[in-house]
């Protein structure tokens, strides 16, 4: 299984950017979209280049990334 995406697909397949997740000072600093509380399925992805990514974690979110992140 090929475990990377690239932007157009991503586009293709109408995802669009939520948030992002980084890990600052050893502790993970998470930051949501305000406007990602749509219900959907969502990817924790890792920037390879500017088209392309490696997927790392797909889920479901049936109140929106937002709420969903925060469970985590």
């Amino acid at each position: 299984m090929n475990k990377y995406i690239s932007k157009e697909t991503l586009e293709s397949q109408c995802f669009r950017r939520a948030g992002k997740i980084s890990l600052v000072n050893n502790t993970v600093d998470l930051n949501v979209s305000d406007l990602s509380t749509e219900k959907g399925v969502y990817l924790w992805l890792k920037v390879k280049n500017n088209n392309r990514f490696e997927v790392h974690y797909v889920g479901k979110a049936g109140s929106g990334p937002k709420i969903r992140m925060s469970q985590h």
